[in-house]
């Protein structure tokens, strides 16, 4: 014997509407949202005084028991000189202001020019649901004074952040 609920919509006693968890489903692990940045404009970075914000995104946490899975993809292009540390730079992330992410240089000596793409992956932990939290990815070159360019045409960087239940 099979049997077919049918049901046009299903509210709480207070007449909202229930989530996953309200109806005992487990959403551990369930992606609550992704937002995302893409920076395509070629920026030259010569100077290791401070490091460049590059891209942000913003993200209002939906739950106060997720984790934000920050990931980042940066093209970059140095041109090489013989013995020096032409190509060495960083990525930093900053949440709300505060680096939670020190980029070590990638400890590159070469004489020839170079492209690479540098990668960076962080999980956060939990913010108060309901408050915007922004994320911004900064770029440092580390040693060496060679002109780093990032996002050589036709390339771009991407930083995407993915709320997860927790």
């Amino acid at each position: 014997m099979s049997s077919i609920l049918k049901v046009d919509q299903i509210q709480l006693a207070n007449g909202s509407t229930p989530t996953a968890g309200d109806l005992g489903l487990n959403t551990t692990g369930t992606v609550l949202q992704v937002q995302h940045s893409i920076f395509s404009t070629t920026t030259t970075i010569s100077s290791a005084a401070s490091a460049t914000s590059i891209m942000s995104v913003v993200i209002t946490p939906k739950s106060s028991t997720s984790k934000m899975v920050i990931h980042a993809c940066v093209p970059r292009y140095t041109p090489g000189s013989a013995s020096t540390w032409s190509g060495s730079g960083g990525l930093f992330l900053y949440e709300d202001g505060v680096k939670v992410q020190d980029g070590e240089h990638d400890g590159t000596i070469t004489a020839e020019n170079q492209s690479h793409t540098l990668n960076l992956l962080f999980v956060s932990g939990s913010n108060p649901s309901g408050t915007p939290v922004t994320y911004n990815l900064r770029y440092k070159p580390t040693l060496g004074n060679a002109g780093h360019e990032l996002n050589r045409t036709p390339r771009k960087s991407i930083m995407v952040v993915t709320e997860i239940e927790g």
